[in-house]
């Protein structure tokens, strides 16, 4: 009996520090990209998970009738001060060529479907400026980053992490059509 609890307080332990917590957020941002000749004005919509334990951080980006997954294990994230009793979460993850997107936002308790309770924004104010690797053109972002608890508490009940939302959102996508670049 003694073996059998401490097996079972061994596999409590694990699924505690193995949680696959995920935070979801719909992508809505203007782009205007300069360069080879010509002002081109866009707009992207799409999926930013983030895992909130690793800070591993996927932009799906959704552009007409394609879309393209960049993963980033180097984001950064900072709870700042910002006076009047509320904190501010700044988030900043690599752009698609040189430079970095910058979102930030008030916090606020999310609903996550999950044990574990986050102080997150509902609503990340975007930025982003970007030199392409090549270097013949610029990008500039604005937008908002929303988070959905609706497919968040549904993508934690699965438990299968940030890979397996990214999956799920990548199949999703291509069963409706899009193509993946």
């Amino acid at each position: 009996m003694k073996k059998f609890t401490l097996t079972l307080l061994g596999l409590g332990i694990s699924v505690f520090v193995c949680q696959a917590d995920v935070l979801i957020y719909k992508t809505k941002v203007a782009a205007t990209v300069t360069g080879n000749g010509e002002v081109r004005k866009t707009k992207v919509r799409g999926f930013v998970v983030i895992d909130p334990n690793t800070f591993q951080v996927a932009n799906v980006a959704v552009e007409s009738a394609s879309f393209h997954i960049f993963e980033f294990t180097n984001a950064a994230f900072a709870q700042i001060d910002a006076g009047k009793g509320k904190r501010l979460t700044a988030l900043s993850f690599p752009g698609n060529g040189i430079g970095s997107v910058m979102g930030t936002g008030i916090n606020a308790s999310l609903i996550t479907g999950t044990i574990t309770s986050y102080l997150a924004p509902k609503t990340f104010k975007i930025t982003a400026n970007e030199i392409s690797n090549d270097r013949s053109s610029t990008e500039i972002d604005s937008g908002t980053l929303i988070f959905d608890q609706v497919d968040t508490v549904t993508e934690n009940g699965t438990a299968r992490g940030f890979d397996g939302t990214v999956s799920d959102i990548e199949q999703t996508l291509l069963n409706e059509g899009f193509i993946e670049n």
